[in-house]
């Protein structure tokens, strides 16, 4: 049931599991395990409030809110109202009440700030992380080599190199190694709303970079935290786990 009510979303407002994670600036793999029905998952379990809140976000995104609300049927389209619908409805419940969810005032909400990266173009993305890094055209030009005059248009949006091409991945490996180079890569987090943990791994870097200098959905690893708020969502007081005997760990020590 869980399942085909989430997918009748997702066929609601045309999205799949990684714009829903893109919106949230999460790994894929966080949507899929709710999406795929595989687990028992409660209505106020923080995997299913992540999950509204990026349904909510792509949709305040795509001007698609009016739909999300008549299939909830709920009147407003705030987010205190329509996430506490949204969950009852995937959950065919009127009892999914939740702790009333209150936008900071004075700061950025995580929403507007998502927002406002999501629409930035990759010339904009790259100029940012550039000035962050005091790196100019021909030093990147000459770390990929090639003329400086082809970074100046990536810059100015005039040209745009395809994802996931040789080129694209010299220039998230340049950038990546002049953020490790002068001991940014927390700055670089920030910026990019990318984990930090995930710019400083040797293998997914580049990966969870340029899924977000060239706005595509990568797939990268799940991180330990969300492991282990998945298995506090998980956790039920009525499991009984047999307890290991005592023999079985211990070993026994002779006087």
């Amino acid at each position: 049931m869980l399942s085909d009510r989430i997918s009748t979303l997702f066929d609601l407002l045309g999205c799949n599991n990684s714009d829903i994670a893109r919106a949230l600036d999460c790994s894929p793999s966080n949507i899929s395990r709710i999406h795929s029905g595989g687990r028992s998952y409660k209505p106020k379990d923080r995997s299913v409030l992540r999950l509204a809140e990026g349904v909510y976000i792509y949709a305040d995104k795509l001007n698609m809110l009016p739909s999300l609300c008549g299939l909830c049927r709920v009147n407003g389209e705030n987010r205190e109202t329509v996430i506490p619908a949204l969950i009852a409805w995937i959950f065919d419940t009127d009892e999914a009440s939740l702790p009333e969810i209150k936008l900071s005032t004075g700061h950025k909400t995580t929403r507007e700030i998502i927002r406002e990266q999501n629409s930035r173009s990759f010339g904009e993305r790259l100029n940012d992380v550039m000035e962050l890094l005091d790196m100019s055209n021909m030093r990147l030009a000459r770390q990929i080599n090639v003329d400086a005059s082809h970074i100046s248009r990536f810059r100015s949006g005039v040209r745009s190199p395809k994802p996931n091409t040789e080129i694209s991945g010299l220039v998230s490996a340049a950038l990546i190694k002049r953020a490790t180079e002068q001991n940014r890569i927390a700055e670089l987090s920030k910026l990019t709303l990318v984990p930090a943990e995930l710019l400083s791994d040797e293998v997914e870097c580049i990966t969870a970079f340029s899924a977000w200098l060239y706005d595509v959905s990568g797939e990268p690893d799940i991180s330990d935290i969300d492991r282990l708020l998945d298995c506090i969502d998980s956790f039920s007081p009525d499991s009984k786990i047999p307890l290991l005997e005592l023999s079985s760990f211990v070993t026994e020590q002779r006087p």
